[in-house]
């Protein structure tokens, strides 16, 4: 009747009841969940399991799942335009167009990519040494570990190190294959993929 545009009227009338009525046997769903984390925090269990799920977010960010890279067996250098096309106007903050839809922008023309950085796997202890002494050089060389234990590597060399846990940089940076090193030359970035 509604959907006619039709309006409805209805009132709530006590029906009576047409059977027996029988209380409530069964324990709400609220008191066996309390229940049984009140049993689970007596006999220790929960303890445990806290105590084994923050072992694996620690383990996780410790030692984060890799991306697996094959190693340089032969060098080899290229370069890569990182120029993009804009898929809609970009304003700053005061509404100013800074680019157009539909121009092509290279961030290389406006800012700098200032220091070299390096891709490496950390499982690999020779391309950890290399790392270690191209940063000796050169401190702020920007280390990005692709694979192993990040956190370990920044302990053991009191220095900053980067983990691309979801491969993002190494997809935005066009790197496929281990050890590689980005720097910039001219308006494209030079990737070096050094054999060890």
């Amino acid at each position: 009747m509604a959907s006619l545009g039709l309006p409805i009227c209805s009132m709530a009338t006590d029906l009576g009841t047409v059977g027996n009525v029988y209380p409530v046997k069964e324990i709400s769903l609220l008191d066996a969940i309390k229940k049984r984390v009140g049993e689970m925090v007596d006999s220790g269990e929960w303890e445990k399991i806290k105590q084994d799920n923050t072992k694996k977010i620690v383990e996780g960010i410790r030692h984060p799942k890799g991306n697996d890279l094959p190693l340089v067996t032969k060098p080899r250098t290229f370069t890569l335009d990182p120029s993009i096309t804009v898929t809609a106007d970009i304003t700053d903050t005061q509404g100013n167009i800074i680019a157009k839809k539909g121009s092509v922008v290279n961030p290389l023309v406006t800012g700098q990519l200032s220091k070299a950085v390096l891709f490496i796997d950390g499982t690999v202890d020779k391309q950890v040494a290399w790392a270690m002494a191209v940063k000796k050089d050169a401190p702020l060389t920007v280390v990005i570990f692709t694979k192993g234990s990040w956190m370990e590597a920044m302990e053991k060399y009191h220095l900053q190190i980067f983990y691309d846990q979801n491969g993002q940089l190494i997809q935005k940076f066009g790197i496929e294959h281990v050890p590689s090193k980005v720097t910039q030359q001219g308006e494209v970035l030079k990737i070096e993929e050094v054999l060890l």
